[in-house]
């Protein structure tokens, strides 16, 4: 079964390299994982807290978010099987293009003039 992560189209062009290295990162917190560097894994898993939501990957934030709290603990089993889950994650995903979000219009209160 696919995973599926809706991407607005304004950012599709992007996806390969975000992709790629999300992949990259799999493998760097692997490796980190091995050398028990919690320093390197709190800051991947920080970054991928960061960078999921605003791509449209919403399960990249709550596994950067699980594995940061895993790190805290510095709980190997969990890292590993949450490691082990975001990399099936990465290879089963699937995109769809949306269109992006029309800007907000500001409402009554907030297109007043301030009172002078």
């Amino acid at each position: 079964m696919e995973l599926i992560a809706c991407v607005s189209k304004d950012i599709v062009d992007l996806l390969p390299s975000f992709l790629a290295n999300r992949q990259a990162e799999a493998a760097r917190l692997r490796a980190a994982l091995v050398a028990r560097d919690w320093a390197c894994i709190r800051d991947l898993a920080e970054r991928m807290y960061a960078v999921g939501n605003p791509y449209g990957f919403r399960q990249v934030t709550t596994f950067g978010r699980f594995m940061r709290q895993a790190c805290f603990e510095q709980n190997v089993q969990a890292l590993m099987d949450l490691i082990n889950a975001y990399t099936q994650y990465l290879s089963r995903v699937a995109v769809i293009e949306v269109e992006a979000p029309a800007p907000a219009k500001p409402s009554e209160k907030n297109d007043a003039r301030p009172a002078e």
